[in-house]
């Protein structure tokens, strides 16, 4: 069973380098327009129609090195996954994004291993309540200066002596203009009858459940389940450095039981099965195919 699931969404109408790479750029001219958001959104948007082409290329780039140097496929580091599956999705627009299943190298192989070896041994139980606060928990930093759309703004310099504080203010901005913070929109009640839209409770009935029960810190509750921590309820769990080096949303969820496995092994299946059946109708009937040949094994016809 996959431990990790990981969607990438590289958004190339908002990234700086499918905007300025490959032609000559005059920054401060550029960035003076942007500052302007009457003249940004049209800017971006009229970059990426006139050269299609590109966002692909861009995708595939930013897909790369994400494989290359975040996963450690490059082979220059220790892997930390020992495997992965993805299944590339393209968007009403034409826009790609990735959907991906990773194994963890050495991890056990299911929710209920994992319990068992949670009971049996405290130092792993120990390794986990500390490795999913630190890689997959919620987190947004305290708020700094107003919100900006980061994604096109000058890179931050890694040399400035307020450079953590700079970081940490542009994860903030990347989380609520990437869609990794929540916020109730039309969408959230679609399923909402409208004549009675003015009874909805946004927090109680939003469709995605959201926002989520806070957590002080990850922990085992009295059935030695693993409650992982959640500083910010509506905020979708992500890997602040994957975040922070693509620029883009990087939704990231733990597979903690079989029930959430089974459900995304579905929900991938459905990209890549041609048949006009979906993946549990598809699943259905393969079962039922081999208790078929189960009971009724093929004879050798001479």
């Amino acid at each position: 069973m996959s431990q990790i699931i990981f969607l990438v969404n590289p958004a190339y109408s908002h990234n700086p380098i499918a905007q300025l790479a490959g032609q000559d750029n005059d920054l401060d001219k550029l960035f003076d327009a942007l500052d302007d958001p009457r003249k940004e959104p049209s800017i971006r948007a009229k970059t990426s129609a006139e050269n299609p082409v590109s966002g692909a290329e861009f995708f595939h780039l930013m897909v790369t090195k994400f494989f290359d140097i975040i996963l450690g496929a490059n082979g220059l580091q220790k892997l930390v996954f020992s495997g992965w599956y993805a299944v590339v999705e393209a968007q009403i627009r034409g826009s790609l994004h990735l959907h991906f299943l990773t194994w963890i190298d050495g991890a056990p192989a299911s929710p209920l291993d994992i319990k068992e070896q949670m009971n049996s041994d405290a130092v792993f139980k120990q390794k986990l309540t500390t490795c999913f606060p630190k890689n997959t928990v919620p987190y947004v930093a305290t708020e700094g200066t107003p919100k900006q759309l980061p994604v096109l703004s000058r890179p931050l310099d890694p040399d400035s002596p307020n450079y953590e504080q700079e970081r940490d203010q542009h994860h903030r901005d990347l989380c609520e203009n990437t869609g990794l913070a929540h916020g109730h929109n039309a969408t959230c009640f679609k399923h909402i009858l409208r004549h009675i839209h003015s009874l909805v409770d946004p927090d109680n009935d939003c469709r995605l459940e959201l926002p989520r029960p806070l957590v002080a810190e990850t922990h085992f509750d009295d059935d030695e389940d693993l409650v992982i921590g959640c500083e910010n309820g509506n905020l979708n769990g992500h890997n602040p450095i994957a975040t922070l080096c693509l620029g883009c949303s990087t939704d990231l969820k733990q597979t903690a039981s079989g029930s959430v496995a089974i459900a995304m092994v579905e929900y991938m299946g459905n990209y890549t099965i041609t048949l006009q059946l979906d993946t549990a109708i598809v699943f259905s009937a393969l079962c039922a195919s081999i208790k078929a040949l189960q009971n009724r094994p093929p004879q050798d016809v001479d």
